[in-house]
C-alpha cells in the first residue's frame, strides 16, 4: 500500500519524472530485498512523453528577432533558431568555437563533441558580434563574463514580452529549428547529428508537437477533389 501511494503522489508531473521517480523506487526496493510482488506494484506510467517547449511559428520567430536590439540578442536567437544547440551548449561556446560558417559543440550530452553548421543569417549575425575578439566566451554579458543558461532565459522572455508573443524559453528555439528544418525537407538522420540527438527516436519525438495540425493536413488531402479518371 505504502509503493502504491508513493506512485499515485507523482500524479500531476511530467511523465519522464514519474518514471525516474518510479525507477529509483524500484532500485530502493530491489536493494532492500523487497518482495517481487511489492516491486511490480511500482509500475512505470505509460504514454509517450512529449519533448519539453513548443515550436515557434513563422511570424513568432520573425517577431522574436525583430526584438532584438543588440547585436549579442540578435546573434544568439539566430544561433539557437538556426543550430538547435542546447542552453547549456551554447553559454559554453568561446569565440574560438566559431570559425566561417560553422560551430564546434564541445559540451554535448555523452561528451560527443560536434560542428554545426549556421544558416547565412546566423553566421552573419555573429560575426558582427563577434568582430575582431580572438579568445573567451563567445556570449558575454555587460561586464564581459560567460553568459549562463538563466541569464539566456532572462533575455528571451525580456524578447517575448517585448514581441508581444507567449514566453519563450531555450528549448523552444531548439524545437523550432527541428520542426523548420524538417517542413524545409531536411532529413530525419541529418536532423539527429544536427541537433546533437543520439537517437533517431527522440528527433521523431520533436516532430510529434502538434498532432492536430497533422490531423488537418489529413483531412485537407481527404477533401481534395479527386483526380479524374485517366490522369
Amino acid at each position: 500500500l505504502a509503493v502504491l501511494r508513493a506512485v499515485r503522489s507523482l500524479d500531476g508531473l511530467s511523465l519522464s519524472t514519474q518514471r525516474l521517480h518510479v525507477a529509483c523506487l524500484r532500485g530502493l526496493l530491489r536493494t532492500a530485498d523487497a518482495d517481487p510482488r511489492v516491486v511490480d506494484a511500482a509500475r512505470s506510467p505509460r504514454g509517450d512523453a512529449e519533448p519539453a517547449g513548443r515550436a515557434l511559428n513563422a511570424d513568432e520567430q520573425d517577431a522574436l528577432i525583430a526584438a532584438c536590439l543588440a547585436p549579442r540578442d540578435r546573434a544568439l536567437v539566430l544561433v539557437l533558431l538556426g543550430s538547435g544547440v542546447r542552453v547549456s551548449e551554447l553559454v559554453a561556446l568561446d569565440v574560438g568555437d566559431f570559425v566561417g560558417d560553422a560551430l564546434t559543440v564541445r559540451s554535448g550530452k555523452g561528451r560527443r563533441p560536434r560542428v554545426v553548421a549556421l544558416p547565412a543569417s546566423a553566421a552573419a549575425a555573429l560575426t558582427a558580434y563577434a568582430k575582431a575578439r580572438v579568445h573567451g566566451p563567445l556570449f558575454c554579458t555587460r561586464d564581459h563574463g560567460r553568459l549562463s543558461p538563466r541569464g539566456v532565459q532572462g533575455l528571451l522572455e525580456t524578447l517575448s514580452k517585448r514581441a508581444a508573443i507567449e514566453r519563450v524559453s531555450p528549448h523552444d528555439l531548439r524545437r523550432s529549428c527541428v520542426t523548420s528544418a524538417a517542413a524545409a525537407g531536411a532529413s530525419l538522420n541529418a536532423l539527429r547529428l544536427h541537433v546533437g540527438h543520439a537517437l533517431l527516436t527522440t528527433t521523431q519525438r520533436y516532430l510529434r508537437a502538434d498532432p492536430l495540425a497533422e490531423s488537418r493536413r489529413v483531412a485537407a488531402a481527404l477533401s481534395a477533389p479527386a483526380s479524374p479518371p485517366g490522369r
